[in-house]
């Protein structure tokens, strides 16, 4: 595989670190892939093609990113009654990509884990990240209170996501399940759409490192375009509810009514 590359959507190149600010500043990601499709791996040869993933579950730790796909894919085969939806995740952290499917979400959740599956980037002769330009910024915890941007979203039935940073330093963009606006008290309260992320969603570099100390020689083993590492995930829920203050919590903040504080937090509608 060439070497993973980054560029704006209008087809500028730029370092993985300048992809991860346009992402913090609220940019859209998306990946563009070829598959090397002259490799035997591939179970259904397809010939040669082209395809890209938008990617609205990002994490962005220093200046690395990973982005998620929804969990919209339907492996499946011809023939067959067996089927999964899975979702996958890209990253520029290593040179690899990932797979993950759960059953029930209770049972996820009570073991907490996901199943998955790692792959070498070197299936692919290009992947590409590309930052979409952000979309515009209607609510701002550095301007609290002012909704009317806000509103007017809402009002037009504008589609909305949240960029945020959590109490560990990560930054982190949402899509928004809901967004609510109490009038009578400028009150707010975001929430995210619920998806179980994989691992490398608690921490990229932290999941990347702990990879390199359990495989040996892992420069080497993700060369083979042939890898394949079946392992179990822990799950990361992508559920935030945070309200004008930057109060916030999560799936394991329900039972326990516990709020964290959220920082930099900015809204913004897709285009």
């Amino acid at each position: 595989m060439s070497e993973i590359t980054c560029e704006f959507a209008d087809g500028v190149a730029t370092e993985p670190e300048a992809l991860a600010d346009a992402v913090a500043n609220g940019a859209r990601l998306s990946v563009y892939l070829e598959p090397d499709t002259e490799l035997d791996i591939f179970a259904v040869p397809k010939g040669r093609y082209l395809e890209a993933y938008p990617l609205p579950h990002v994490c962005v730790d220093q200046d690395r990113v990973v982005g998620a796909t929804r969990r919209t894919h339907l492996v499946h085969k011809m023939g067959s009654s067996n089927f999964q939806h899975t979702a996958f995740f890209y990253t520029t952290v290593l040179p690899l990509y990932g797979l993950y499917v759960h059953g029930v979400e209770s049972e996820a959740y009570m073991s907490g884990k996901i199943n998955g599956k790692v792959f070498s980037g070197a299936q692919y002769s290009s992947m590409r990240f590309v930052a979409q330009p952000a979309g515009d910024l209607v609510w701002s915890d550095e301007r609290a209170e002012d909704l009317s941007p806000l509103v007017e979203a809402i009002s037009k039935g504008r589609s909305l996501y949240i960029v945020f940073t959590d109490p560990d330093g990560l930054r982190r963009s949402h899509p928004l399940d809901l967004a609510f606006v109490f009038p009578d008290t400028n009150g707010l309260e975001f929430r995210t759409e619920h998806m179980l992320l994989p691992e490398i969603f608690l921490g990229p570099l932290a999941f990347a490192e702990k990879v390199r100390r359990s495989v040996d020689d892992l420069d080497a083993v993700l060369a083979n375009p042939a890898m394949t590492m079946s392992t179990p995930f822990k799950l990361y829920s992508a559920f935030r509810c945070i309200d004008q203050t930057g109060a916030g919590y999560g799936v394991d903040d329900i039972r326990s009514d516990q709020r964290h504080q959220c920082a930099d937090v900015r809204v913004f509608a897709n285009p």
